[in-house]
């Protein structure tokens, strides 16, 4: 083998080397869970236009496929948002963004799953105040200090009962809620910081979903 040969050669590997770990780092899997929890819903109405305030807590459980082998996590914690619809076209939307603590794996190693889900229904009502609701989310999931971004899409059902408000001139709802999460998870070279974690999102988000994102990871 000449030289010029041989340099070609080496080059050829180094290219396929270099290929291979760049592919395996962006390389997505698949994230699926279940999340679940309660929330207390503050209702604003304006002619036939409904606003909510949204403040609740959740439970999640998800396999994230790893080349490995699958990687169980359980987190809870807090969620909270907004949303708005129409009395008459009973149309409705939202997001929520939440923050969850748990362990993962053997239970040892910490985890947190922090992002926003925005959801879109319809043939909600005031009389009825159940229903399913479809959309998509995104999120940082970091288990032992390990960033993956997490994007998705969620469908969601929920029931609730109409009780007295604790804010006078609302209407309170106490509901019960069940998310699926189907998603891909790729690798981050770090936990972003609050601009980086607004990024993540853009039109046709809300800006203070973008914005409540962002207070998530603002240290």
């Amino acid at each position: 083998m000449d030289r010029r040969t041989a340099h070609r050669l080496a080059v050829l590997i180094a290219c396929s080397v270099l290929v291979s770990v760049c592919t395996g780092a962006v390389a997505s899997l698949p994230f699926n869970a279940e999340m679940h929890g309660d929330a207390t819903v503050i209702l604003r109405f304006l002619a036939t236009d409904v606003s909510a305030e949204i403040d609740g807590t959740a439970m999640l459980d998800a396999v994230l496929d790893t080349e490995e082998s699958p990687v169980t996590l359980s987190v809870q914690g807090e969620v909270w948002g907004e949303g708005a619809g129409d009395s008459y076209t009973l149309a409705a939307a939202g997001w929520v963004v939440f923050d969850l603590t748990g362990t993962s794996g053997s239970e040892t190693e910490p985890a947190r799953l922090r992002g926003v889900l925005r959801l879109s229904a319809s043939g909600i009502s005031t009389e009825n105040p159940s229903g399913q609701a479809t959309g998509e989310f995104v999120a940082v999931l970091e288990i032992s200090g390990e960033p993956r971004k997490i994007l998705g899409d969620v469908t969601a059902t929920a029931a609730g009962s109409v009780v007295p408000p604790e804010i006078q001139y609302t209407m309170q709802v106490e509901a019960a809620y069940n998310l699926t999460l189907r998603a891909e998870a790729t690798p981050l070279y770090g936990v972003p910081d609050d601009g980086e974690a607004q990024a993540l999102i853009s039109d046709p988000w809300p800006a203070e979903a973008q914005a409540a994102l962002g207070n998530l990871f603002r240290t």
